[in-house]
């Protein structure tokens, strides 16, 4: 993303100079149009997937299991399996009068493939979840003792609208030792 930037800033300034010592104007420089898959590039296909996915789980931070009506931003940034998987995970988690403290952070993100035809980009991510607990109804955690700090995850989404398609425990590249 940065050297995308960076290239950007690097043509605009080209421009800029060019324009100045011939003194004339130009007709626009053109832009990148959209692809068949409605994004200008790869580059622009992995940003939407990764701030699609930053997005899921700031709204994933600010669910609230005791209150229900916490659960709409959230929900909408999924599809599919997962979107069926979050739904009855927070039905059950607020039926049990569960609580969620912490938060989950976001250590990495990195593209692992696009498939335009298909509309699907996968990234490897990985998740501190360290500071999450899952309390139940009496204050006590439910979570695992052994659950591990950091979570190396696959994470398909769609790109027709950009949602959350599916998370899983990876067992392909691990975002986490990168």
């Amino acid at each position: 993303m940065a050297t995308h930037r960076r290239a950007t800033a690097a043509v605009l300034v080209t421009l800029v100079c060019a324009l100045a010592a011939t003194g004339c104007t130009t007709a626009p420089a053109p832009t990148a149009s959209p692809t068949s898959t409605g994004f200008a590039s790869d580059d622009a296909a992995f940003a939407a997937a990764e701030a699609t996915f930053r997005s899921y789980i700031t709204a994933s931070n600010e669910v609230h299991p005791e209150d229900a009506s916490t659960f709409e931003d959230f929900l909408s940034l999924s599809t599919g399996e997962q979107h069926a998987f979050d739904q009855e995970r927070l039905e059950k988690y607020h039926a049990d009068g569960y609580k969620l403290t912490g938060a989950t952070r976001i250590v990495k993100v990195n593209l692992d493939s696009f498939n335009p035809d298909q509309r699907l980009i996968a990234l490897n991510v990985c998740l501190d979840v360290s500071q999450v607990e899952i309390l139940d109804s009496s204050g006590t955690s439910v979570v695992s003792h052994d659950r591990p700090d950091q979570q190396n995850l696959s994470v398909r989404l769609t790109t027709d609208p950009m949602r959350v398609l599916l998370i899983e425990g990876s067992n392909g590249a691990d975002a986490c030792s990168n």
